[in-house]
């Protein structure tokens, strides 16, 4: 946080520091970002038809295209590698306010 501040100190101008800290990854102050548990949670439930099926029906079409992004992202990469990826593409989250995670959260869409 001390480093943000000082950064906001040398460049004023909030919104470049804005676009640096979302090409960093760096997540909101709720942390309304991806994690390798969410990235292997979705892993998991694509294992299981019915499971999946009813998840994805509650997902908006945003939701739904970053959730099967990530599931073919990990054919090449690990959990954690995927879910830095989304963060830092500002994908929106697919399992905030689909009742698989606690908290709700505004996102933005895919680029």
């Amino acid at each position: 946080m001390e480093a943000i501040v000082d950064r906001l100190i040398e460049e004023p101008n909030a919104s470049v520091l804005v676009r640096e800290l979302i090409e960093a990854g760096v997540p909101c102050a709720h942390g309304h970002a991806w994690r390798t548990d969410h990235v292997k949670k979705l892993q998991r439930l694509s294992k299981d038809e019915p499971g999946w099926a009813k998840f994805i029906d509650v997902l908006s079409t945003e939701q739904q295209e970053a959730a099967y992004e990530a599931l073919v992202r990990m054919r090449e990469d690990t959990p954690s590698q995927v879910a830095q990826q989304l963060n830092r593409e500002q994908w929106v989250h697919s399992l905030l306010g689909s009742g698989m995670c606690p908290r709700s959260a505004t996102s933005r869409s895919a680029p």
